[in-house]
């Protein structure tokens, strides 16, 4: 429980941090891969079965993320 309660409040406080230094796009951009890594993580550690409907997803996010970073790095060379 101890274990549980120090990862979270740790892994939030870390996660809020960096939300502050990014910009919007690219923070929303990070959230959004938290299952991404998750179920890819339980696919590779657990060997857990992902299903059709949650490679589409993952598809559709990683496709997102690389949009948006083009964007923003975009941006940032202009």
């Amino acid at each position: 429980m101890g274990l549980t309660l120090c990862l979270q409040v740790i892994g939030h406080n870390l996660l809020a941090h960096c939300q502050g230094k990014l910009s919007v796009n690219l923070s929303s951009i990070v959230c959004l891969c938290q299952p991404v890594i998750a179920s890819l993580y339980s696919y590779i550690i657990f060997s857990e079965v992902l299903s059709l409907r949650e490679v589409p997803g993952i598809a559709i996010v990683i496709a997102g993320v690389y949009l948006v970073k083009a964007q923003y790095s975009n941006k940032i060379q202009k």
